[in-house]
Formats: C-alpha cells, sequence, structure tokens
C-alpha cells in the first residue's frame, strides 16, 4: 500500500522517513518528491506491502509532529493512467487528415 506523507520538513532523509514507519512493519521503499515539483510543501510517499501494518501505520502517525510542523498522513490516491495512442493509430489519423486535405 502507498502512504502519502505530505509538509514533510526540509530536513527530513527518505531514510528518516523510512524510520518513522518501520515500527509498524516492512516498508518497502520510501521516496520524497523533489523540490522542483511545484509549491513549497515538501511531500513524500512510503510503500508498504502489507495493507494492515500500513493502515496501523496511517492510523499510529496522524498528527505527528516533525520539527515543528504536523505532517499530513494518508492512503495515497491512485494515479489514472495516461492513455496512449498507438502508432498504428497515429497512423491511420494522419491518413485520414490528408485525405481530408
Amino acid at each position: 500500500m502507498r502512504i502519502f506523507v505530505g509538509n514533510l520538513p526540509w530536513s527530513i532523509t527518505e531514510e528518516a522517513l523510512e524510520r518513522l514507519f518501520e515500527p509498524y512493519g516492512l516498508v518497502d521503499s520510501t521516496q520524497i518528491a523533489p523540490a522542483s515539483m511545484g509549491s513549497g510543501v515538501r511531500v513524500g510517499f512510503v510503500e508498504m506491502p502489507d495493507t494492515t501494518e500500513a493502515q496501523a501505520a496511517i492510523a499510529g502517525r496522524q498528527g505527528t509532529m516533525l520539527g515543528a510542523q504536523q505532517v499530513t498522513i494518508r492512503a495515497s490516491r491512485q494515479q489514472h493512467q495516461k492513455m496512449w495512442l498507438s502508432p498504428a493509430l497515429i497512423k491511420r489519423v494522419r491518413v485520414l487528415w490528408l485525405k481530408r486535405s
């Protein structure tokens, strides 16, 4: 299960984020979004293989203060997969477009 962690202090590392969730179970990976991702708020993601452990971690870490900041912790929203046009479809559209001209 992927867990969203928002409002992270700029001083936190991926290793420190992993240690924060380890008491609740196995952590597969942690990722902190690069600073160039937009707003001044720093966010990260924690991947835990066991859903029950991940839900316990979310409940147990709600309201956690890191430094002077209260972090936001919730289940990550699923990202919609982008639909790509196949090369064959692109070729067909070009042919139809050229015929129209």
